[in-house]
């Protein structure tokens, strides 16, 4: 439950297989799935987040890696979310100073030219 991963969710499968009270069996699966649903945000929102920081000017990307972490909501997913939200951070930062470097560039380069023109 604390750290969902394909390994453990395969371990606890072949684990069910053994068990012979329905009951325990029911239970265990239905925990499962709920941990299998975990885990499969918690890639969604990897990938969205790894597919903004290689496209950090992308603003749609960014719209859905911060849709994807909102996702993450189990307690036990804090510590992931926090990681991912920092990346999402630092690409953001990145991403303002290249928007911030460009447009500096190109007033510097209007200027240029109208003094040219003048």
């Amino acid at each position: 439950m604390k750290e969902p991963n394909a390994d453990n969710i395969k371990a606890v499968q072949t684990a069910l297989k053994n068990v012979k009270n329905e009951t325990v069996v029911k239970a265990s699966t239905n925990s499962l799935k709920i941990v299998q649903n975990r885990l499969d945000l918690i890639n969604q929102a990897k990938k969205a987040v790894a597919d903004y920081q290689a496209d950090a000017m992308n603003d749609t990307k960014k719209a859905t890696a911060q849709q994807a972490l909102s996702k993450l909501t189990s307690a036990d997913d804090k510590a992931t979310l926090i990681e991912l939200q920092n990346q999402v951070a630092e690409s953001t930062k990145q991403a303002n100073n290249a928007k911030a470097v460009a447009t500096a560039s190109a007033k510097a380069e209007a200027e240029k030219v109208a003094s040219q023109q003048a």
